[in-house]
């Protein structure tokens, strides 16, 4: 299984550590971050960004999918809970992905800064 780095780059990320390379072969993929890239093919400006965006999302079918479970699901609620708390907006398909990355122990790979105020998340920024 390719490494978190090789979800949107064929250069390993700015930064990222051995550690983070080791944790590549455990990588998983919440289900509903699949349906995000296929939308984001789908909405695609032009047919450069929508190959760019196939070729990601075509990578990430090749990681293992994590689907909702009662681990998650707990997690889901108790991060909403700390979220509404701090008032913090919490959307729904961003809470759900991190809240399956807090559950599987696996950090979150993103290209945007929508999890950084997210508790309790390990988040690598692409």
């Amino acid at each position: 299984m390719p490494g978190y780095e090789r979800l949107f780059s064929d250069k390993p990320a700015p930064g990222a550590g051995s550690s983070f390379r080791q944790r590549g072969s455990d990588a998983g993929l919440p289900k509903l971050t699949l349906g995000e890239l296929r939308l984001g093919v789908l909405q695609a400006p032009g047919p450069e960004a929508a190959a760019r965006r196939l070729s990601t999302y075509q990578l990430a079918q090749r990681f293992e999918p994590l689907s909702v479970d009662e681990r998650v699901s707990e997690a889901w609620a108790l991060l909403v809970s700390k979220l509404r708390a701090a008032h913090l907006r919490e959307p729904i398909n961003d809470s759900w992905i991190a809240a399956t990355a807090v559950a599987h122990q696996i950090p979150i790979v993103t290209q945007d800064g929508d999890y950084s105020a997210v508790p309790d998340v390990e988040v690598i920024t692409l």
